[in-house]
């Protein structure tokens, strides 16, 4: 037996209607995809990068490239004591300059490079906490290197820390 045909208003299979949808919210939202849009597309041109955006990606590189800077650090900074013995000082100067390095980078950079040069674990960290912990003492760099702590932190925790949460660390400890 065929079921009885019922006949429904259009209102109540109008699916859209039912739905109350906010046009006007609808609308707000698409204009600001749109600006969101325009704005990623503009710094895209402007801020080139040869990876296509994942944000772990991302996140994973810069890790990479900043234990690279750590790295890169030591190195300038062993160029420069180089440098500095084999030349007289108005020689020294103008390579800077030549580099475009402050005379101050490159104080900070010898100094990481003969405090840090040796303590192998401690290079995985990047070029800024390498410069934070230019402060402190060679016995706590020491134990850190082997497996201790300093302030607090060991060697994994500072490496996950940002430079402020290292900073700020270190400023609490004295």
């Amino acid at each position: 037996m065929a079921r009885p045909k019922t006949q429904r208003p259009a209102d109540a299979t109008d699916a859209i209607a039912a739905a109350n949808i906010d046009h006007d919210a609808l609308a707000e939202a698409g204009a600001a995809a749109t600006v969101l849009a325009t704005n990623v597309a503009l710094v895209e041109v402007d801020y080139p990068v040869d990876l296509p955006y994942r944000l772990e990606a991302f996140v994973a590189t810069i890790r990479q490239y900043a234990a690279e800077s750590g790295q890169r650090l030591l190195i300038i900074g062993r160029m420069l004591i180089q440098i500095r013995e084999r030349e007289p000082l108005d020689v020294y100067h103008s390579a800077l300059d030549s580099a475009g390095l402050t005379p101050r980078f490159a104080q900070r950079a010898m100094q990481a490079a003969v405090k840090i040069g040796n303590r192998t674990t401690l290079r995985q960290l990047g070029g800024s906490k390498l410069l934070e912990l230019l402060s402190e003492d060679d016995d706590a760099l020491d134990a850190l290197a082997d497996g201790g702590t300093l302030a607090g932190a060991t060697l994994d925790e500072i490496d996950r820390m940002s430079v402020r949460e290292l900073r700020d660390t270190l400023r609490q400890e004295r």
